[in-house]
């Protein structure tokens, strides 16, 4: 999985529930380091949980860009869970009309995160 957080508290929540979960996991700080890290691997991750609001890049326009394919034509269907703090029913509409695939609110609840997780993955191996 590949972790895409700016902020150092948040990093180390998800972190500590990943590693809980006992999930792999890279680690980025913006959308720009996503893509980079996309394009560098290949076929390293099987999904993406993408901060909405970063700088650099945010969430949303990574998320353009790599369902555009600017991170490798492999990614482009790449499961990507949305992690805002933004509960507004707008918010979640713009995460799915950016290509998101499921969506999770801050603070993150385990039991919601390893829900969303599994979701997401079944949908995408069953297209």
């Amino acid at each position: 999985m590949l972790l895409v957080e700016d902020n150092e508290i948040n990093q180390i929540i998800a972190e500590e529930m990943l590693e809980e979960l006992g999930i792999a996991f890279d680690l980025v700080e913006n959308g720009e380091q996503a893509i980079a890290t996309l394009k560098k691997n290949p076929s390293a991750y099987a999904l993406i949980l993408m901060d909405c609001e970063m700088p650099v890049m945010s969430g949303y326009s990574a998320t353009e860009a790599i369902r555009q394919g600017e991170a490798g034509a492999n990614h482009k269907n790449i499961p990507i869970v949305a992690m805002t703090t933004n509960a507004m029913s707008q918010d979640k509409e713009k995460c799915f009309a950016v290509g998101m695939d499921g969506f999770v609110l801050k603070p993150v609840d385990i039991n919601v995160l390893t829900d969303v997780i599994c979701k997401t993955i079944s949908k995408q191996q069953a297209l």
